[in-house]
């Protein structure tokens, strides 16, 4: 079992809301279109403390991604909270 967060609206067993947290068996399961993973042992995302991201807008997401995170690919497409997630992810290891 794996614990995961919906960085968009998504379908697993039922339909998902962004920032719901559940569990997936298998790696199958895991969507990187609409989930992030979750460590063991941290906050909620609604408890997580603010950070440098917190307050940038979707260019300035993609701009600070595209120079901090070697690899990472981001797009227009996504919106903030996924760009946040996916930024946060890369830069946790």
């Amino acid at each position: 079992m794996t614990r995961v967060r919906a960085t968009q609206q998504g379908f697993y067993g039922h339909f998902r809301e962004i920032g719901d947290e559940f569990d997936i068996e298998g790696k199958e399961a895991f969507s990187e279109n609409w989930m992030v993973k979750v460590k063991a042992g941290k906050a909620p995302a609604s408890e997580e403390p603010e950070d440098e991201l917190s307050g940038l807008d979707k260019e300035a997401l993609i701009s600070f991604g595209k120079a901090n995170c070697k690899g990472l690919k981001l797009t227009r497409a996504m919106n903030e909270d996924t760009l946040r997630a996916r930024i946060r992810q890369n830069r946790e290891g």
